[in-house]
């Protein structure tokens, strides 16, 4: 249930100033449940019922606990309760009904991040995480352990890419041509751009982080060499995203692969991903991309000024922050969140990994800003 406060209830194309105040809408809704029909804009009302709407405001209720404060800037909300704070955005209509209603995760009540990291190791089989401010660490578990990070390593490419650059050998408004061979599965769109398609550096490095672009992130590593990218991430040899897919879709080759040498290794992976497999055929487990929190933000350090990382802020709350880098990544039951972030003082990165994912992905999310919040206030 919890999944439903990551989705925008309906949202309408254009809204017209409302004369009733959110406030007072948003304070019905969570004290007395007032969701009577005519509330609700028709189009909001026919993709969300009151009775859905019901069982997502109680299970709202339920984590937040006894609503102590909300506060509202334009759309954007924030409820503060006994155990945790929700944010989101609400709009009405030109007669006051409701138009657009979006819950976000929501981030666990706690005074000190000891408070925070207590339960995070009940989210999955496999847990570390990491919290600097500057040179001090704030917290950390397993900071060291390598574990399997999904799209996250893709801050190692970027990282090698900004290598190339600084050092004269490649321009950001570079031209590459998108082939066949560079295709991968979703995320992203370029899998779908015709072959032949000149693109930027600038462009797939923006599309490989904003939007986890696997197509571009493959392009990208048969640009830049595998040795620059393993270089990089500090270790002895890299995966395209295709030739994980693919290993993933094949049990039996990724066994073979895990047990080859690395020569051997790269033969089976390319064999294994000469053809695109079947998104239906992924496992939940196979061949990952793995490294050490510490490892992650030593990356995110490293190319976090960069606007390429700021474009898609993900989970990280854009009020709490002067400037926002972001780049997580979540396959199978690997679920990762990473993030460098500025207010002024010594800039803060945190990264949470969790791998044998047994908790909701709105959970860790919630987790993961509630460590931020948690190093905000540290200190202040």
């Amino acid at each position: 249930m919890r999944r439903l406060l990551t989705l925008c209830l309906a949202v309408l194309p254009a809204l017209a100033l409302a004369q009733e105040d959110p406030e007072a809408v948003l304070s019905g809704l969570l004290d007395q449940r007032d969701i009577a029909p005519d509330r609700l804009a028709p189009a909001f009302r026919a993709e969300v019922p009151p009775a859905a709407l019901t069982w997502v405001l109680d299970d709202v209720v339920a984590q937040v606990g006894t609503v102590e404060d909300i506060a509202l800037d334009g759309s954007r909300f924030t409820v503060t309760g006994t155990q945790a704070v929700v944010r989101g955005s609400i709009a009405l209509d030109d007669e006051g009904r409701i138009a657009t209603l979006f819950f976000e995760p929501p981030e666990p009540v706690a005074e000190t991040i000891d408070d925070v990291t207590e339960g995070l190791t009940e989210l999955g089989a496999d847990v570390a995480w990491l919290v600097t401010r500057g040179d001090e660490t704030l917290a950390a578990h397993r900071a060291d352990d390598v574990l399997s990070v999904a799209s996250a390593y893709k801050l190692g490419v970027l990282a090698a890419l900004r290598a190339e650059i600084e050092s004269g050998a490649r321009d950001w408004a570079d031209v590459v041509r998108l082939q066949d061979r560079h295709r991968s599965l979703p995320s992203g769109a370029m899998q779908d751009w015709p072959e032949g398609a000149p693109v930027t550096l600038q462009t797939a490095a923006t599309l490989m982080i904003a939007e986890s672009d696997n197509t571009a992130t493959d392009l990208l590593i048969d640009t830049l060499g595998r040795e620059a990218v393993a270089r990089a991430l500090g270790q002895d040899r890299v995966l395209t995203t295709r030739e994980v897919f693919a290993l993933r879709a094949d049990p039996d080759a990724a066994a073979a692969w895990r047990a080859a040498d690395p020569d051997e290794a790269a033969r089976i992976a390319a064999e294994a991903a000469r053809d695109l497999p079947d998104p239906a055929a992924l496992g939940d487990q196979g061949p990952d991309w793995q490294l050490p929190a510490r490892t992650l933000c030593d990356l995110m350090e490293h190319v976090g000024d960069l606007d390429i990382l700021s474009v898609n802020p993900g989970p990280v709350p854009p009020d709490d922050w002067a400037q926002i880098a972001y780049k997580g990544g979540e396959l199978g039951d690997t679920y990762n969140l990473t993030a460098l972030v500025w207010d002024g003082r010594a800039p803060v990165c945190a990264v949470l990994t969790v791998n044998g994912r047994t908790a909701p992905p709105a959970e860790i999310v919630g987790a993961f800003r509630a460590l931020l919040a948690a190093a905000r206030e540290a200190g202040e």
